[in-house]
């Protein structure tokens, strides 16, 4: 998804669900055009307000997709990351775990994904086993 201002500027997200289009396109649109694309506060609290229904499900997505637009614009206006306009960090970094959502499982495979988390700093590993560990067969060392 992409939002541009009159003066070229670009709001970037990413994919958005086919479901949440309408409400995108139909009813909160003409919230979002022709705005201030940096008032992204004063938007969202209209979008927000704007049906009854906006609180959950496909019209809450499709805010979240103009929202984080937005943001992204908003960084790029005054040249910083999101969260420095957030309010900068709030907290001393923490550990965070190698994910491993989409690699195979097939011990081989599994074997070699985790050594290179491993040798990329990753203390930690995530992975995601459909019917659990039993069923991966998966012997770690």
């Amino acid at each position: 998804m992409r939002i541009r201002t009159k003066g070229g500027q670009e709001g970037l997200y990413g994919a958005c669900d086919r479901e949440a289009l309408p409400v995108l396109l139909g009813t909160l649109r003409p919230l979002v055009i022709g705005q201030n694309a940096i008032a992204v506060e004063r938007i969202w609290d209209q979008m927000y307000r704007s049906n009854r229904h906006s609180r959950a499900s496909l019209f809450m997505m499709a805010i979240s997709y103009i929202d984080n637009c937005l943001w992204d614009l908003r960084g790029r206006v005054f040249g910083a990351p999101v969260f420095r306009l957030l309010g900068g960090p709030t907290q001393q970094p923490v550990p965070v775990y190698g994910s491993c959502l989409g690699f195979a499982i097939d011990p081989p495979l599994a074997g070699r994904r985790a050594a290179q988390l491993k040798k990329d700093g990753f203390i930690r590993q995530k992975w995601f086993m459909g019917y659990g560990p039993v069923t991966a067969r998966v012997a770690w060392t």
